[in-house]
């Protein structure tokens, strides 16, 4: 129920969303696919509403008669489709009125029961879109409990769709984003009470019931799948991993989309163009002065607090910017997360300070192009989340893909795609913050803005070297290889019913 469409700016808040929307494309060239996504009629930043009609791409195709079983009420729910990557998707777009409260009928509402009736409607329209389209799916593919809550069980007693498999694909083992529910409110989810059970665990919990459901789970990289497995023991026999990855062709620069195996010299003079575009956006957005000479550090995430952006900057913000360093932070918080909103208000603070202005930019904004801009001028992408925390993480594919360097927790995509930077040797693409303290973020901060002015100044080759590590390992981050290993890990196992993988061994060892 997140997907990012170019197209319609409101349907992308984070990782999710990239890969809901770089899949079709790479799935598209296996096997026959139907994305089907939400149509939210706000806006989530702006609040405006969206009319599908006048958004570039999509057609209208026809309504659907749904029925939503509580509250007892049918709806002609209109079906838009548009253009991902060569394959037709699906947008479910309900009418104002079918929500109780349609100003909340946004992408990830507050916790007050609206994502209930998102789910609930939308799960009941996609079994009724697929029946309409007269398609029996082999699997049908599920991201995160939004989408699969009502759509899995529903489908799971329909006739039509007898010997269909499910896989529910787990993007997150934060609380914060696993929300659970009063007990009460099970008859919202619009399925029937045989699953009661499946989604009790002291509350209603959407996440472990579509676990339950699933023939077959997985995380993201290959430490989510430890952590699903430690957190979910009882569905370890069918939780699996497959690494994310992106559309390399929207990730990578114009500049170096010209350039078919660029040396390490015209890497870096195509990065000397990304970075001034990127600076001159941050000069117009905040009114600074920054160059292409610059060293420029970027991080441009949700604002959350288990990606920790604000302590592990906190200390040493005025050491960075002192060695040299501009520092580039971007995002907002979740319009519920007063915590991190206050991130917000001390980041725009920060750029007051006299030893910072000029030097230290935070931006709120997030959007696709913002993130990308970033991802591709930026000397160092920087990821900081808790350790175990990040599923599997998004940023730091574009940077790779764009040759540039990283600086990461060692977890989730990081710790399974990345090598660790020998200096020595010239091999390596990250630096670990290893030990996990604001400390060691720094070091190694100050470590790559040492390579990139030996380079500057002494034209010492190591810098040219490291990025091109960081962009000849980025080939291998394409959504045609994670695709692979979904057939590997997830498809084929599926449709042979061979034995499930099983993490025996990562369990014991979490």
């Amino acid at each position: 129920m997140e997907m990012m469409i170019p197209e319609i700016p409101g349907f992308f808040r984070g990782g999710l969303g990239d890969l809901a929307g770089h899949t079709p494309g790479g799935l598209g060239k296996y096997c026959h696919a139907i994305p089907i996504t939400y149509g939210y009629p706000r806006h989530w930043q702006t609040g405006k509403e969206i009319n599908y009609r006048e958004v570039p791409g999509t057609q209208y195709l026809f309504s659907l008669d749904v029925n939503v079983y509580f509250p007892p009420k049918s709806f002609s729910i209109p079906i838009f489709g548009i253009d991902r990557g060569g394959v037709q998707t699906y947008l479910i777009c309900p009418p104002a009125d079918s929500l109780s409260n349609s100003q909340g009928d946004i992408l990830y509402p507050s916790d007050n029961g609206i994502s209930l009736e998102q789910s609930a409607l939308f799960g009941r329209a996609a079994e009724a879109l697929l029946m309409r389209l007269g398609i029996k799916p082999d699997i049908a593919w599920y991201q995160e409990w939004r989408a699969g809550m009502t759509a899995m069980p529903s489908i799971m007693v329909n006739p039509y769709f007898n010997g269909t498999k499910h896989l529910y694909t787990s993007h997150t083992s934060r609380p914060e984003a696993l929300p659970k529910f009063p007990i009460e409110w099970y008859d919202g989810l619009s399925i029937g009470r045989q699953f009661y059970k499946d989604f009790l665990r002291g509350l209603i919990d959407p996440d472990h019931g579509c676990m339950v459901l699933a023939d077959m789970v997985n995380g993201v990289s290959e430490e989510h799948g430890e952590v699903l497995c430690a957190s979910n023991p009882e569905q370890a026999y069918k939780i699996t991993h497959a690494l994310n990855a992106v559309d390399r062709d929207f990730a990578l620069s114009n500049r170096l989309k010209l350039l078919d195996n660029p040396t390490p010299m015209q890497l870096f003079i195509a990065h000397h163009g990304d970075k001034g575009d990127l600076t001159n956006f941050v000069n117009s957005k905040a009114d600074v002065s920054w160059t292409t000479d610059d060293f420029v550090v970027g991080l441009v995430r949700r604002l959350a607090k288990y990606k920790n952006q604000h302590p592990m900057f906190e200390t040493i913000i005025h050491n960075l910017v002192h060695m040299g360093m501009k520092v580039l932070i971007g995002g907002v918080a979740h319009e519920n997360d007063f915590e991190c909103q206050q991130w917000a208000e001390t980041f725009k603070q920060w750029m007051e300070d006299p030893e910072l202005k000029g030097k230290f930019v935070y931006i709120p904004e997030y959007d696709e192009n913002f993130r990308r801009l970033t991802t591709q001028g930026c000397d160092v992408w920087v990821e900081c989340p808790w350790k175990r925390s990040e599923a599997c993480g998004t940023g730091i594919f574009f940077a790779w893909i764009n040759g540039n360097l990283v600086v990461s927790t060692c977890g989730g995509g990081a710790k399974e795609h990345g090598t660790g930077i020998d200096a020595e040797n010239g091999t390596g693409d990250c630096l670990y913050i290893e030990p996990y303290e604001p400390a060691t973020l720094e070091m190694q901060l100050q470590r790559m803005h040492d390579w990139y002015i030996n380079w500057i100044d002494h034209g010492d080759e190591l810098w040219l070297k490291l990025r091109s590590n960081a962009f000849e390992g980025g080939k291998r981050l394409v959504i045609e290889q994670m695709i692979s290993r979904y057939t590997e890990n997830c498809f084929e196992p599926l449709l042979s019913l061979r034995e499930i993988p099983f993490l025996q061994e990562m369990f014991v060892a979490a």
